[in-house]
């Protein structure tokens, strides 16, 4: 890259970040907060989509927050998270069992359809009980779509 234009790339980068020729920009303190949840699913591509879907149910269990959490699933599949006695969404919410930590593993994805594996710790009565979770999704009208929670 010619050094104008890095210099111009670096000026501009500058100016984005707060800063000029004077010096830094005065440092504002920001609470992280947990990533919002838009609309009824990430619209981003392939993988990234697909794990983006699935970090926004586990952070809105962390809460939790059962509408967040169903509005990221096909209608087929929130029928059957709101009604089934062994979905994790109505266990999560119902039980008073509360979401820890958890990893995301993957997803694989194989065109409109993706898998991934969550390794979670949930807090019982007080007790860390690890838990595996398996996420299918697929992508309908350009937004992926929880279909499935195991």
């Amino acid at each position: 890259m010619p050094r104008i234009a890095l210099a111009v790339v670096m000026s501009l980068f500058l100016a984005a970040c707060g800063r000029d020729a004077d010096g830094p920009a005065p440092v504002t303190a920001v609470a992280p907060s947990a990533p919002a949840v838009v609309g009824p699913g990430p619209t981003a591509e392939g993988a990234v989509g697909a794990r983006a879907t699935v970090e926004a149910y586990l952070v809105a269990a962390k809460k939790p927050d059962e509408a967040a959490m169903l509005a990221l699933g096909t209608p087929e599949w929130q029928t059957k998270e709101k009604t089934w006695r062994k979905a994790f969404t109505l266990h999560i919410v119902k039980s008073g069992v509360k979401l820890k930590t958890y990893e995301i593993q993957g997803p694989e994805v194989e065109g409109d359809k993706a898998t991934a594996f969550v390794r979670a710790v949930f807090d019982e009565n007080g007790k860390d009980i690890g838990q595996g979770m398996r996420f299918s999704l697929e992508r309908r009208d350009g937004r992926w779509w929880i279909t499935e929670l195991s």
